[in-house]
Parts: structure tokens; C-alpha cells; sequence
């Protein structure tokens, strides 16, 4: 498994698509062939980045863990 946590773009570089980037990017070296099968993403609840994290496939979980 992979875990990301505390994930974040400077304030003056937000709403420009580098952390979907960076998290695409992350992913595919983690699901690369021999990597691992599963991630998880840990974010504050009702963050503006929620959106991003289900855009780009996580799934929420009862607390503020999103798996892959």
C-alpha cells in the first residue's frame, strides 16, 4: 500500500492543475509493475481539495481516508 498525506500547492500556484498533476504523476509510479495495489490519501474533512481527490478516483471512506 501507499499512503499520501498532507499533499499541498503553494497558495500563488493553486487552480493551475499541479496538483492533480503531481498526484496523477505520484499514482502512476506507485501502480507502476512491481509497485503496490492500493492507495490511500489522507486530507482534512471538508477540504476544497475533496473534489480533486474524487476527480481523479478516490473514493471516501467514513473518516477523512480516501482509497484508490
Amino acid at each position: 500500500e501507499a499512503r499520501f498525506q498532507d499533499v499541498s500547492i503553494r497558495p500563488g500556484f493553486q487552480q493551475l492543475g499541479l496538483g492533480g498533476h503531481l498526484i496523477r504523476e505520484a499514482l502512476a509510479a506507485t501502480f507502476a509493475p512491481g509497485g503496490v495495489h492500493r492507495a490511500w490519501l489522507v486530507c482534512q474533512q471538508d477540504s476544497h481539495a475533496e473534489r480533486l481527490y474524487r476527480r481523479l478516483g478516490f473514493e471516501p471512506r467514513e473518516t477523512n481516508v480516501y482509497r484508490y
